[in-house]
């Protein structure tokens, strides 16, 4: 219910506004929700989420990197196949095919990042794994609608590399920084973790990305102007062609201005995305940091 809470209203602050009712009574309802249960679970003999187990730096840093996994896996696989199909009008099966390459990549790397994690310390792969996911997006947030299939595969598949190289090794670091008795707690916790990342990562970037497309067409709104002479021999161009097929001079000017209202919208909706893939990278990038310092934490640098 607290997550729902949050959620809904993350969801529907950018399109009722993020001082409407409803937005505000679901994000501080989800926040009151959220400190009563941190104090209940604080005093419960037996805690649905053991926060004790985040006295340990190690464990905490490790659920931090899960999370940041979690939300750029779960938005990955939300915002790619939206891209393609909204901006290079993909059909389903094609935005579902250009998925499918990385999918078999996490299966092939997966072995491999298992053996990695069982021969050096957990915090290298999952650090290189959000640095090789981070580069994969900021290759991604160059797409436009030109990008062809194959360039979109390979973007998506270096980020798949990053994730299932970092992954397994997540689980590895959260458990070996517990006691024995908490072992499945830890493991709870780190699936909570990361899947808590991807729905809230999606939401926040789901936001980030409505925000940044009314930015982008307001900004490109405000040069379409009768002095701006690629505007004006656009429309110029539209009508003629619009005049070829016997429409009126009143229908092929508004269907001219409706063109041109589209291709704001196209671009704006394009650079949109562009700007949150971008936010995806950096998020990324800066957690990369903390992913590293698991390894300052761990027994061996306690002793």
């Amino acid at each position: 219910l607290i997550l729902f809470s949050v959620l809904s209203g993350l969801a529907n602050g950018p399109r009722m506004g993020w001082g409407s009712d409803t937005t505000v009574y679901r994000l501080v309802g989800g926040a009151g929700g959220l400190v009563i249960f941190i104090l209940w679970e604080l005093r419960a003999p037996y805690p649905l989420l053991d926060l004790s187990l985040f006295r340990n730096p190690q464990f905490s840093l490790t659920m931090l990197s899960g999370f940041v996994f979690g939300a750029g896996l779960f938005a990955s696989g939300y915002f790619i196949p939206i891209f393609v199909q909204t901006i290079q009008h993909y059909s389903a099966t094609s935005a579902g095919l250009l998925l499918a390459p990385g999918g078999l990549v996490m299966m092939m790397f997966f072995p491999l990042a298992g053996r990695i994690t069982d021969t050096i310390p957990a915090h290298i792969p999952i650090a290189v794994g959000l640095l090789i996911f981070a580069i994969g997006f900021f290759l991604i947030q160059a797409v436009d609608v030109n990008t062809t299939f194959w360039a979109m595969v390979a973007y998506t598949a270096i980020n798949r590399v990053g994730l299932s190289l970092a992954i397994p090794s997540l689980s590895v670091a959260a458990l070996r920084s517990v006691p024995a008795e908490k072992l499945a707690r830890a493991a709870s916790s780190s699936t909570f973790f990361r899947n808590c990342g991807g729905g809230i990562g999606i939401a926040l970037l789901t936001a980030f990305f409505q925000q940044r497309t009314q930015f982008h067409g307001g900004a490109l709104a405000d040069t379409q102007t009768w002095a701006n002479g690629t505007t004006m021999e656009l429309l110029v161009d539209v009508r003629r062609l619009l005049a070829e097929t016997g429409l009126p001079d009143l229908n092929q000017t508004a269907g001219a201005l409706n063109y041109l209202g589209q291709m704001v919208h196209a671009q704006a909706s394009t650079l949109g995305f562009k700007d949150t893939f971008l936010a995806i990278a950096v998020v990324a990038a800066l957690a990369v940091g903390p992913a590293w310092m698991i390894g300052r934490t761990g027994p061996e640098h306690r002793r």
